[in-house]
């Protein structure tokens, strides 16, 4: 206890310093997008849905919920989706822009077929209706055994219970594409965006007619073999009944290799190409790449991949006192709720984390930035918590910003653990490494996690990350960092960790919503992540700036 103490005065009396000047890419406003809800929209849009917790227990792996009809009086459909157009004035007349419409809408999610099931009962989210959903994809595709297909082709997916837009769907916009006020909109509405830090306003117009096609700004492929089914894990989360699958995560196996399997689960691995960068998923929580762009193509990976990590840090450490699951447990365990690729953004959620029954991980990619919403819906994870975090690719990136250390340090291998917070620090009374605990280092990283940024940066791009939690209920949110080549967790693609960063879900208490329909004690955090073209040098202020004053959309402008 002294020596937390210690840690917490050092990280108090440390000043962070002067930020010190970029002179590669920064981080603009320009490159952020505007999500305007369907509530600013006025009469385009429809009353939401709302909803009614379904009768327990389900039997089924999903359930998409009951919801109740509202007053014939506003359960009017929206205007179609597919007519909804965007425009900016430029000065003498209407100019359509580039825009994409999200529909959304409140479902519970239950898996009763999991183990834990019945702890984590109906947890209600609100989220999208997605192209694809991967809890439809468990028949074997026409003379392909082996390969996942739909069950039933003409239900790919959960569709929004409001035909048309309604008030909690969402027409997504760029910030760069807006301009002045028109002096009149007749059938359009007006909707007004606000820069809080130049104190500029600009003007987004909405209305109905003939959409035009533009070329999307994100794409998004499943990888060739992306729908050979694997093995899934029994019992924690069901899977697809029966069938052939191939062994292991799928990386090396050829659809050939197939054989007879309980449970299964399409491999998932896709490619998503934005303006800045190209993102791998391996699996559906094993990522593998972040290339950044380099003159006419593409740098290596800057990582090595992404890891999570349940318990404690290090895999072998007295595994039975507190368990160790890493992102080859919850690939195996989870399924991917749904993908939706649009002009502006591609959105891909995975659910399901072992024990963590309905955690689920958004990703929404824009072009030149992603980000990650965890909720966090599990049962105390004694005695560390949890991690999810990048361990970079040695020699892709060299320095670390914070803004403790705005000058940056070395990454180079070289433990910087000044007062020994890692796994070597704990240990039992016999003297053996009982488990893994690493809190932040306070000559280098703040002790809370919220609203805070850090960079890794290199030659060939960087990174800037900044952490948010938008329900900091349970537990507490801390910063991860290691730069130890001689730390090995016995699970990754190369041994060691090489200025990996991220998040620590530290002493986390229960987060599944005591066991109630609607969310009471759950954990969201957001974490996003701007990729950098080249060496940016210390950039984390500028990002961090525009993550704290957010673009103020609509009527409040």
């Amino acid at each position: 206890m002294r020596a937390f103490v210690l840690l917490l005065l050092l990280a108090l009396a440390i000043p962070p310093g002067a930020t010190g000047v970029s002179s590669g890419p920064h981080v603009t406003r320009d490159a952020m997008p505007v999500v305007i809800p369907g509530s600013a929209l006025g009469d385009l849009a429809a009353p939401a849905s709302y909803v009614e917790r379904p009768p327990a227990p389900m039997q089924d792996e999903q359930q998409d919920g009951l919801w109740l009809p509202l007053p014939a009086a506003v359960n009017a459909s929206g205007t179609p989706v597919n007519d909804i157009v965007a425009y900016r004035w430029d000065g003498a007349a209407f100019a359509p822009i580039v825009s994409q419409v999200d529909e959304r809408f409140y479902r519970y999610l239950t898996n009763y077929a999991s183990g834990f099931g019945v702890y984590s009962q109906s947890d209600l989210e609100l989220t999208y209706a997605f192209d694809v959903e991967g809890t439809r994809r468990t028949a074997d595709a026409p003379g392909s055994p082996g390969v996942a297909a739909l069950a039933d082709p003409a239900r790919p997916t959960t569709p929004d219970p409001i035909a048309g837009l309604d008030t909690d769907d969402e027409v997504v916009v760029l910030w760069a594409d807006l301009a002045g006020r028109a002096p009149a909109h007749a059938g359009l509405v007006e909707v007004p965006v606000t820069d809080p830090l130049s104190r500029e306003t600009r003007y987004a117009y909405v209305g109905q007619g003939a959409a035009p096609a533009f070329a999307p700004l994100v794409r998004y492929q499943r990888d060739a073999d992306a729908d050979v089914f694997v093995q899934s894990n029994h019992g924690s989360y069901g899977g697809a009944p029966g069938g052939l699958c191939v062994d292991g995560d799928g990386v090396d196996a050829a659809v050939g290799a197939l054989h007879a399997c309980d449970h299964r689960r399409p491999k998932d691995s896709a490619t998503v190409t934005a303006q800045s960068y190209r993102f791998h998923y391996a699996g559906r929580w094993k990522m593998d790449g972040i290339e950044v762009a380099e003159g006419a193509g593409w740098s290596d990976s800057l990582v090595d991949r992404w890891k999570g990590r349940a318990f404690q840090q290090r895999e072998g450490n007295a595994a039975d006192v507190g368990g160790f699951e890493d992102e080859n447990d919850w690939t195996k365990s989870s399924v991917t709720l749904g993908e939706r690729a649009g002009p502006i953004r591609v959105l891909r959620e995975t659910w399901g984390a072992d024990s963590g029954t309905d955690v689920t991980r958004l990703e929404t990619f824009y072009p030149t930035f992603y980000t990650q919403t965890y909720h966090l819906r599990v049962h105390p994870i004694p005695p560390d918590g949890l991690y999810a975090f990048w361990d970079n690719k040695q020699g892709m990136v060299d320095t670390f910003y914070s803004p403790l250390r705005p000058e940056g340090v070395p990454i180079d291998g070289a433990d910087d653990e000044a007062y020994g917070f890692n796994s070597e620090w704990q240990q039992d009374f016999l003297g053996k490494p009982y488990f893994t605990v690493d809190v932040p280092e306070p000559t280098l990283q703040p002790l809370a996690a919220n609203e805070d940024w850090d960079e890794v940066a290199g030659p060939h791009g960087s990174l800037v990350t900044y952490i948010h939690a938008d329900r900091p209920e349970a537990g507490v949110l801390m910063p991860y960092y290691r730069d130890d080549a001689s730390f090995d967790d016995g699970t990754g693609h190369e041994a060691g960790s090489f200025g990996a960063h991220g998040i620590h879900f530290f002493g986390t208490v229960d987060t599944d919503n005591a066991f109630l329909p609607v969310p009471t004690d759950e954990y969201v955090a957001v974490v996003t992540q701007h990729v950098l073209p080249g060496r940016a040098g210390n950039v984390g202020d500028e990002a961090a700036a525009l993550e704290r004053a957010p673009l103020i959309v609509g009527a409040g402008a």
